[in-house]
C-alpha cells in the first residue's frame, strides 16, 4: 500500500515499509526483558546506521526518506514472549503523471 503525493518537482509513489526487531525473554523476569529490549535498541541503532550510509551507494535505495524515521517501542509482551521495537522506514520514488490522451481513446 501507498500514496502518492506531489512534491513540488514532480509526483512521487510513497511506500512505508516496517521493521520489526524482536527478541524472546523469560516473561516472569523483567531484567530478562530490559536486557532483550536493550540488544533490540542497539540492533535498531546499527540497521539505521547501515541503511543510511547505503542510502547514498546503493541505487536501489536513492529514494529512502531518510527525513524522519520513526520507530515505538513494544510495550509489555508482545507476540509470545517477546520484546523489542519497530520502525518504518519510506520510500519514495518518481512516477510519470503525464497525460496520455491516447489512452482514453475508444
Amino acid at each position: 500500500d501507498g500514496v502518492t503525493i506531489n512534491r513540488g518537482s514532480g509526483y512521487f509513489n510513497r511506500r512505508a515499509v516496517v521493521v520489526y526487531v524482536l527478541k524472546k525473554y523469560k516473561s516472569t523476569d523483567m531484567l530478562s526483558r530490559e536486557t532483550a529490549l536493550y540488544e533490540c535498541r542497539g540492533i535498531h541503532k546499527s540497521l539505521l546506521t547501515k541503511l543510511i550510509k547505503d542510502s547514498n551507494e546503493v541505487p536501489e535505495l536513492q529514494f529512502l526518506d531518510k527525513s524522519r524515521i520513526p520507530y515505538h517501542e513494544l510495550p509489555g509482551m508482545f507476540a509470545a514472549g517477546t520484546t523489542g521495537l519497530y520502525f518504518i522506514i519510506t520510500i519514495e520514488e518518481p512516477v510519470n503523471l503525464v497525460y496520455n490522451a491516447a489512452e482514453w481513446e475508444s
